[in-house]
């Protein structure tokens, strides 16, 4: 376990929230935390999917900023344990303004904004999305997406978006789930303002990227505990092999660093 380095540690991408099997309850993901030896987390409620699994509207009656609030409320029990990203539904949701106003008065305790295009309904190749990135491009908050060549969230829809957006920063959380990790490390490598993360990537993946990427472009997530309670176990030795192979300064950025300078906006020299 990382807890075993004295280190600290930021995970970028866990959940909390119900949604098809999954349950996750914020106490039993703190419980994980503390044993892995994450200080602190990046979360989004998976529980705002837009779309049940037969494509029908999951709240129809509350609207996005409701249920974000909900969300918001829950985390900030923990103090700065966590901080939230801001569970967008492009199908049912663009009030610009109203989405400004809300990240705005709540600045110190949202990171970025989230979306999973297939759960989403919205392909992240669709005009759609041009709202939100400029949300992020007002706010300087990162855009993270979940990316899987399911033709929703592949990854090169989101390495246009950054291309052409170079002053907003996305994250391509998983690197292409399940696809061609080799390529999308291409692309983050390729577009600066484009980073990835390491959930449900191996060691071996992870240590490839870092080296074609640079260790300041990947970040340290896990998804947990969306496979319950043992989710930080296929994530051990990660930091070791980081720290072997690339050094002290790299693992700071990875399992650190990068999701504070992202996510809190905090400066390092």
């Amino acid at each position: 376990m990382i807890s075993e380095y004295g280190v600290k540690i930021i995970d970028s991408h866990v959940h909390m929230g119900t949604y098809g099997p999954y349950e996750i309850k914020i106490e039993d993901l703190v419980k994980e935390m503390d044993r892995f030896g994450a200080a602190q987390a990046v979360i989004s409620d998976i529980g705002l999917n837009s779309l049940d699994e037969q494509g029908g509207e999951r709240f129809p009656d509350i609207d996005t900023i409701s249920l974000n609030s909900r969300s918001l409320k829950i985390i900030n029990e923990y103090g700065d344990r966590f901080l939230l990203l801001f569970w967008i539904r492009p199908l049912f949701d663009q009030n610009q303004d109203r989405l400004n106003l809300f990240l705005y008065e709540n600045r110190d305790r949202i990171g970025g904004l989230k979306v999973h295009p297939r759960t989403a309904g919205v392909p992240f190749n669709s005009a759609d999305y041009s709202p939100y990135i400029e949300v992020c491009r007002r706010q300087k908050i990162p855009f993270c997406i979940h990316t899987e060549g399911d033709g929703y969230s592949n990854m090169e829809y989101v390495y246009e978006a950054a291309s052409n957006n170079p002053d907003v920063t996305f994250v391509a959380v998983h690197m292409d789930l399940g696809g061609d990790r080799e390529r999308a490390s291409d692309y983050i490598s390729g577009c600066p303002n484009l980073y990835g993360d390491t959930t449900f990537v191996s060691k071996e993946e992870m240590q490839r990227a870092i080296e074609k990427c640079g260790p300041e472009k990947i970040l340290f997530g896990t998804d947990a505990l969306v496979f319950g309670r043992d989710s930080y176990d296929r994530y051990d030795g990660f930091y070791g092999s980081v720290l072997e192979s690339f050094g002290r300064d790299a693992a700071e950025n990875v399992f650190y660093k990068n999701a504070r300078k992202l996510f809190w906006k905090e400066k390092y020299e």
